[in-house]
């Protein structure tokens, strides 16, 4: 198969036809709008800005394609059909994230917990009251606890439960429900952006983002910078 100029700029109609908007009048103007409520043409848009640049020179301007891009009409148009691809079906938090989540009772002894933390490498926690979700439990907080106790002279953690370290973890926005449909890219967007002057750590996948639905999976700040 021979790929041609005429091969991206179907791609190229296929996003513009997507994204469009009567209440701007440009390409540009609009990728600029909608990226404040779009995680996806968000993250692509420099990408998006440089095939429209590319697009207008082919077919307004009649440039030769090697005097506005460094990439041969192959590499273009595998680039431009991935975003397009990214972009109108983008993947899904689940099944990308869905994986069995270690959780914990209010009443498990934080010698249970930092065991598993060394095992798992892991290092925050939901904890449950039988079937009710109280919060997260993460190494910050368990350090913040040691800290208050420092002057303890012996500190059990086998007597010590989790109930007594999600007392320091309580007010502490680090968490959000999400449901499972959520793009991967809004996902990101969340974990990498302040909610009241905090970052949170991480994201607990139920069904329609409610607490007391299963938890299908959860994801990190270090799963977005892995993927």
């Amino acid at each position: 198969m021979t790929i041609t100029t005429r091969d991206f700029n179907q791609q190229f109609k296929q996003i513009e036809s997507y994204i469009k908007d009567p209440n701007y009048p440009t390409f540009a103007e609009t990728i600029r709008a909608k990226k404040q409520i779009n995680a996806v043409i968000k993250y692509f848009e420099s990408d998006l800005l440089y095939f429209s640049k590319i697009y207008n020179a082919i077919n307004i301007g009649k440039i030769d394609i090697k005097e506005v891009s460094a990439e041969s009409i192959e590499d273009l148009y595998f680039h431009i059909k991935r975003v397009a691809s990214e972009l109108i079906s983008p993947p899904k938090v689940i099944p990308k994230f869905q994986w069995p989540v270690t959780t914990f009772d209010v009443n498990d002894s934080l010698a249970l917990m930092l065991e598993t933390i060394r095992e798992t490498g892991f290092t925050q926690f939901p904890v449950y009251d039988q079937q009710e979700f109280k919060g997260m439990v993460t190494d910050s907080g368990i350090a913040i606890w040691l800290s208050q106790n420092v002057h303890e002279d012996i500190i059990s953690m086998s007597e010590t439960t989790l109930k007594d370290i999600l007392v320091v973890e309580q007010g502490k926005i680090n968490y959000l429900f999400i449901d499972q449909d959520m793009d991967v890219y809004s996902a990101s967007e969340l974990l990498t952006t302040r909610h009241n002057h905090n970052y949170i750590n991480a994201l607990l996948i139920t069904e329609h983002g409610d607490p007391v639905e299963e938890l299908l999976g959860i994801i990190t700040v270090w799963d977005v910078f892995e993927n």
